[in-house]
């Protein structure tokens, strides 16, 4: 599956279980009665048996799980079903918590936002002395997109740490110079695939 399919993929998860849990508006007086469960397995079931989703969806009140389900295929290729204790990647959806956790960061005078990388990795690149941190959260910083290489397929399926990761795009020249522009805004993308 490509990059974009696999985005889309994870949107429409998290859409289905957004669209589920109002179509289950109810669930605040679910109980803890097979009929509520029942009913709420009738109305996921007929949610999704006229869509292709797979995924896992896990209704909860007050730490109380009322209803989980897993549907369809973990992965395709394999034939393999989710179950309810699957690991999805969830890919970009970090992206706003990671700029927020760094806004947090610059707000208690932990770090700024022009500071240089290279402040913060070791042995770092020289290409890279000119790329500061609003840079990164811009999507301005020149450095190459590892996900666009011809061999990320394989390495997505590797358990990697940042630090191999970095490795596999650190050496590589820079795609542009870092773009700094006032205008530019931290970019938060959300891509919802409702087909």
């Amino acid at each position: 599956m490509d990059n974009a399919g696999s985005r889309s993929r994870s949107a429409v998860i998290v859409l289905v279980v957004a669209l589920f849990a109002a179509t289950v508006s109810q669930a605040a007086s679910f109980s803890d009665c097979p009929q509520d469960k029942d009913r709420a397995a009738q109305e996921m079931d007929q949610f999704v048996s006229s869509r292709d989703f797979s995924g896992v969806v896990l209704v909860a009140r007050q730490g109380h799980v009322l209803f989980q389900k897993a549907y369809g295929s973990a992965n395709r290729e394999h034939d393999v079903p989710n179950k309810v204790g699957t690991k999805f990647r969830v890919g970009s959806v970090t992206k706003q918590f990671t700029a927020m956790a760094v806004m947090i960061l610059a707000e208690r005078g932990k770090l700024r936002l022009t500071d240089s990388v290279c402040k913060y990795i070791e042995n770092c690149p020289k290409h890279w002395a000119d790329v500061t941190v609003q840079h990164l959260l811009n999507h301005t910083s020149g450095i190459p997109d590892f996900t666009n290489f011809a061999d990320n397929d394989h390495y997505e399926r590797l358990p990697m740490t940042p630090l191999e990761t970095m490795a596999r795009f650190r050496d590589k020249p820079p795609a542009f110079p870092p773009v700094s522009n006032s205008a530019t805004t931290v970019q938060v993308i959300f891509c919802w695939d409702t087909s």
